[in-house]
């Protein structure tokens, strides 16, 4: 009776710590439905990237051909200015033509009337002259020469006013060449920032595509791992003695202080702490250790369930139930040295710790009687 006593009150000391324990879930599978809504969300705002750019390249194609539109109405213009410059040339050509024409006509002119090709012939002749011979001579000579005074003038004035629209027209053409100059400058960086639109639309579709295939991976991943964590929750080991369950709960691993302890699988940094909030607001339940690849070691003695690949990323899984009924699993790794239904000690090498979720290192959990607790404190 007095041991029996004593064994009851020991099993309570043992089940007590582990009261706390949260209920049984797919915590390796929340983690990669955790991934998958992570990559969902980066996959919306790649889609949400794409959309911004596809919108600002279609306003740089809007503007290039504004200003397209701008360049050729410039252009037209400038034209139309050499097209004018050049007609004013022929006119002032014409013009220097027909001064010299009517210069030519009326000396032509005195040489015909008036056989007195120089002044002194002239004033010979006034002086042999009669009188109305010689006042209709100066009255003929006096109109020619206002003639050809006035007509010449005239000629000058036209010959300025051409020489006075070319010179604005050139101007004009300057001023329009200028302004190509500016057009042709921001329809170069419009293009430039077009290729530039360009090369990030296809950038980030190929961003979205890869983000889309990372996504199908995950899913994988995540149906294959709740397979092997549905057939790990129904696995029990083999009877390798005869030992009853309460011989069972008496052979729990234990310190000198008589309390329950776990060898750590694997060194490194718990970057995953049991409870703690995740970006999704969910908890924790097991601990994610980041390390680079090293062994791993079996948390105590037990017979392992499992040792088997989940998903498409070559990744590994191993459950082991050990002697006092509680099990661990050991996520993530990159290779396995142990098989289905082998016995292990503690701290032996079971494998190598690979990437879990992407980042390096091992998840690992422990269930006991159904109920996952947080093996931290218990690591030695």
């Amino acid at each position: 009776m007095m041991k029996l006593t004593k064994i009851l009150c020991y099993t309570i000391l043992l089940s007590a710590p582990l009261l706390q324990a949260a209920p049984v879930n797919d915590t390796k599978a929340k983690q990669v439905r955790q991934e998958i809504e992570r990559a969902n969300k980066k996959l919306k705002e790649h889609q949400s990237a794409q959309k911004q750019t596809a919108k600002n390249l279609a306003n740089i194609q809007t503007e290039l051909k504004k200003v397209q539109r701008e360049l050729n109405e410039v252009v037209k213009q400038q034209q139309d200015a050499t097209r004018k410059i050049h007609e004013l040339q022929l006119r002032m050509l014409d013009l220097q033509n027909d001064i010299a024409t009517t210069k030519a006509k009326i000396s032509r002119l005195l040489l015909l009337n008036y056989q007195y090709p120089n002044q002194s012939t002239a004033a010979l002749f006034l002086q042999q002259a009669d009188v109305n011979e010689k006042s209709r001579f100066l009255k003929y000579t006096t109109y020619i020469n206002r003639f050809n005074a006035h007509l010449i003038e005239q000629l000058k004035e036209q010959q300025n006013e051409l020489q006075e629209q070319e010179k604005v027209l050139e101007e004009e053409q300057n001023r329009l060449n200028k302004l190509i100059m500016r057009y042709q400058t921001k329809a170069r960086e419009l293009g430039k920032n077009r290729s530039q639109a360009d090369t990030i639309n296809r950038q980030i579709g190929i961003d979205i595509k890869n983000q889309e295939k990372h996504l199908a991976k995950l899913r994988e991943e995540e149906r294959s791992l709740l397979e092997k964590i549905n057939k790990l929750s129904k696995l029990k080991s083999k009877p390798s003695s005869t030992l009853t369950d309460e011989d069972k709960t008496l052979k729990q691993p234990k310190t000198a202080s008589n309390k329950i302890y776990l060898s750590r699988p694997v060194s490194g940094s718990i970057q995953g702490q049991y409870g703690q909030k995740r970006e999704d607001g969910r908890p924790w339940n097991g601990v994610f250790i980041a390390t680079a690849p090293q062994a791993v070691k079996a948390a105590a003695d037990g017979t392992v369930l499992m040792a088997e690949k989940y998903g498409t990323s070559g990744s590994m899984v191993i459950g082991i139930e050990h002697d006092d009924g509680s099990k661990t699993v050991y996520v993530g790794l990159s290779r396995v040295s142990v098989a289905k239904d082998s016995r292990v000690t503690r701290q032996q090498v079971i494998g190598q710790s690979g990437e879990y979720l992407g980042k390096q290192g091992l998840y690992f959990e422990w269930l006991v009687n159904g109920v996952r607790a947080n093996p931290a404190p218990y690591f030695k």
